[in-house]
């Protein structure tokens, strides 16, 4: 009996042991998908990530090399402030005694690459031209700072009324080749017309003749 008795004991807990195993697998079973799914959609979510991070990149670099190309200033150029402190330096005037100092980049024919800068202090208008890489005085003008606005305001005037009158003859010349046009057309279907009649009058002429003939 007692042998029956652990035999019976000892199914028992295999059974259990069995039934818990079964258990397990079917949880671990079940979490698999979910951790897949989880695991996509991290994949996916780096992706996106990796994606927008390399586009703004791309979009950074694409700036940096636009206005680099905007910009004809070498990279050896002593740079704008250094050419304004040559130019201020050369008129002997200190910075807080100058007006507004401008200076802008420009670029000449033989590929000379230079600074333009202006100034006004007092009644006077300075002018000065300076080699980018060098730092070197090309030229240097001084002016009436009255007589130098005069002039400024004058050419504006002028740029603005040859721009006008560029508008103006070519709106002319525009109207007088359409004018043309509509009237070369209209004379051609003249002739046209005109040869029409011509082929009915004598169409007209040549059954007379064949009525008077019978």
């Amino acid at each position: 009996m007692k042998h029956n008795k652990w035999i019976a004991l000892l199914l028992i807990a295999a059974l259990a042991i069995t039934a818990m195993s079964i258990a397990a697998f079917a949880e671990t079973a079940d979490s698999q998908p979910e951790t897949a799914a989880e695991d996509s959609a991290g994949s996916q979510t780096e992706a996106a990530a990796s994606e927008d991070s390399a586009s703004k990149s791309a979009h950074s670099g694409s700036k940096n090399s636009s206005g680099k190309s905007k910009s004809s200033e070498p990279e050896n150029a002593v740079g704008k402030q250094a050419a304004k402190d040559a130019a201020l330096k050369d008129a002997g005037i200190a910075a807080d005694a100058a007006g507004k100092v401008k200076a802008r980049i420009s670029k000449l024919e033989d590929g000379s690459v230079i600074y333009k800068v202006s100034f006004t202090s007092g009644d006077l208008w300075y002018s000065y031209t300076i080699d980018a890489v060098s730092g070197e005085i090309l030229d240097k003008t001084t002016q009436n700072a009255a007589e130098h606005e005069a002039a400024k305001a004058e050419h504006g005037k002028r740029s603005a009324d040859d721009s006008s009158e560029k508008k103006s003859e070519s709106g002319s010349s525009k109207n007088g080749s359409k004018h043309g046009s509509g009237s070369s057309k209209k004379h051609e279907s003249g002739k046209k017309g005109g040869r029409k009649n011509s082929e009915s009058s004598k169409s007209s002429s040549s059954a007379a003749d064949a009525n008077g003939t019978v």
